[in-house]
Order: structure tokens, then sequence, then C-alpha cells
């Protein structure tokens, strides 16, 4: 059984992730629903391989808490539309990369830019303050998870 600060802290998280989804995600459902060109899992995938530059199937089921076979579909609805690509990894014959073809890349920035609007809308509500807290706290959460 975990400790009491460990309980504490692991509530937390289950709390965080929700609300990152609640409020944030608001803002790339809007952006996408301007056009509807993508489904919304499509649009979400696109914009994480881009922000990723490369990321493995496995990779981005994890994030997206989808299985193989429903990221395998994802992929290749997005290969179908000509936005991302598949590649072998020179070094790892089992590993495969998605990548962003260049019409993904067109399409993430002129995508980017509107969602950075979105979600400045959304955290222009909160005070000075509280918007400097918050990023520090962005930026050490992001800096930690990465060592996971």
């Amino acid at each position: 059984m975990a400790t009491s600060i460990q309980e504490k802290n692991i509530k937390m998280i289950t709390r965080l992730i929700p609300l990152v989804q609640q409020k944030i995600g608001p803002a790339y459902r809007k952006v996408n629903e301007q056009d509807k060109f993508l489904y919304n899992n499509q649009f979400r995938a696109l914009m994480i391989i881009g922000n990723r530059g490369r990321i493995t199937s496995s990779e981005l089921g994890a994030t997206l808490y989808m299985k193989k076979g429903s990221v395998t579909t994802l992929i290749d609805s997005l290969i179908e539309k000509d936005l991302v690509t598949r590649e072998n990894d020179k070094q790892d014959r089992r590993k495969i990369w998605i990548y962003l073809t260049d019409k993904g890349k067109v399409y993430k920035k002129e995508k980017y830019p509107l969602i950075q609007f979105e979600i400045s809308k959304i955290l222009e509500k909160l005070p000075k303050e509280d918007l400097d807290i918050f990023f520090e706290g962005v930026e050490k959460t992001i800096r930690v998870l990465e060592k996971l």
C-alpha cells in the first residue's frame, strides 16, 4: 500500500490529466472543427507526431490511450490522406517511425497558431500571477516527466 504522501501525489496526478483534457482540449477541438478535414483522434495524432518530430505507433498509442489495432487504423487513415509516412529505423529493423509528410507539416503549420490562439484565450482568464505559477509548474513537470 502506498504511503499517504504517495497517495496524495497520485490523486493529484489523476486530477491533473482530466483537468488538462477538460480545460485545454476544447482548443484543439475548436480548431479541428473549423474544416472537419480530420476526426478528432486523427487531428490529435497529427499534432503529437508533429510536435515530437517522429514517433513509434506504440508511443502514439500510449499517448492517445489506444490499442495497437486502433492505432494502426488511425495511422493508415493519415497515410491515406498523405499526412504521415512510416519509415523503418536504420539501426533496429523492428522499429518503425511515423513522420509527418510535407503535406502534414503544412497542415500542422497552418493549425498550430490557431491552437495557440485558442489556448491563449482560455488561459488569459487567469491573473498574471497565476499564469506565472502555472507555466513554471508546467515547465518543471515536463522536465521531470521527460526523465521517465
